[in-house]
C-alpha cells in the first residue's frame, strides 16, 4: 500500500512495488523465464505504482505519478502532475540480471551507478533497484547464486566514491533485500524453477 506522505522517503516505491511483485507473483514469474528487460520491468512497475484506488493518480488527483524512459532516467517520480511543468522529485535507475561473470555483473553495476552519478548534486533522491535473477537451468546452485551477488553488488557499490559537482561526498545506503518471485512451470517438456530478489540503494550526503 502506498503512503501518499511517505512517496520520498528512501526505498517506499521499491518496497511497494516489490510487495505487489510478489504478491501477484503467479502473473509475474513466468515472464522472468525470458530476456526480461528493464523497460518491460519499469513499465510494470509504473502501472502498479500510479494505477488503481491506492494507486499515485488516485490518491494524488493527478498530483504526483511515476514515469518511465524520461529524458534517459528508467523511472521519474514527479510532483505537479497537473501542470505543463512536473517537478522531479525522484529518478531511479533499474537493472535486471541473470548469472553472469563477475566482470559482466560489475559492468552492469558500474553502468547503473554511472547514470545516478551525472545528478548526485540534485535536490531530489537518487535510488538504484536491482533485481536478481536465477534459474534451475544455470549451473550453479540458488543460495550461492544470491549469496555471491549480492556480495558483488555491495562491493561494486560500496568501493565507489561519489562526489558530486559542488564536491560534496555521497555514499551508498542499502534497502532489505525483497522476494519478488519462487515458482516452477513447464518449459521446453520439463519442470523450471524460477527465484527472483531485489535489492536497493540510494546515494546520500556525508
Amino acid at each position: 500500500m502506498i503512503d501518499l506522505h511517505d512517496v520520498n522517503t528512501p526505498f517506499s516505491l521499491f518496497n511497494s512495488s516489490s510487495d505487489t511483485l510478489n504478491r501477484h507473483s503467479d502473473h509475474y514469474f513466468p515472464r522472468f523465464n525470458y530476456s526480461a528487460c528493464e523497460l518491460w520491468l519499469c513499465t510494470e512497475i509504473c502501472h502498479i505504482i500510479n494505477t488503481g484506488e491506492k494507486g499515485l493518480q488516485s490518491l494524488s488527483g493527478g498530483e504526483v505519478f511515476l514515469y518511465n524512459e524520461d529524458e534517459k532516467r528508467d523511472l521519474t517520480l514527479y510532483s505537479s502532475g497537473e501542470t505543463d511543468a512536473p517537478v522531479i522529485e525522484k529518478h531511479i535507475e533499474v537493472k535486471v540480471i541473470y548469472p553472469v561473470s563477475k566482470s559482466k555483473f560489475g559492468s552492469s553495476i558500474y553502468s547503473l551507478c554511472k547514470k545516478l552519478s551525472k545528478t548526485l548534486d540534485a535536490t531530489y533522491p537518487l535510488e538504484g533497484w536491482v533485481y536478481l535473477v536465477w534459474t534451475q537451468h544455470y549451473k550453479i546452485s540458488p543460495n550461492e547464486f544470491f549469496e555471491t551477488r549480492l556480495d558483488w553488488l555491495t562491493t561494486a557499490v560500496n568501493e565507489k566514491e561519489y562526489f558530486g559537482d559542488s564536491g560534496k561526498q555521497y555514499q551508498p545506503v542499502f534497502s532489505e533485500i525483497k522476494e519478488i518471485a519462487e515458482a516452477c512451470l513447464t518449459w521446453r517438456g520439463q519442470e523450471k524453477r524460477i527465484i527472483v530478489k531485489a535489492i536497493a540503494f540510494s546515494l546520500h550526503a556525508v
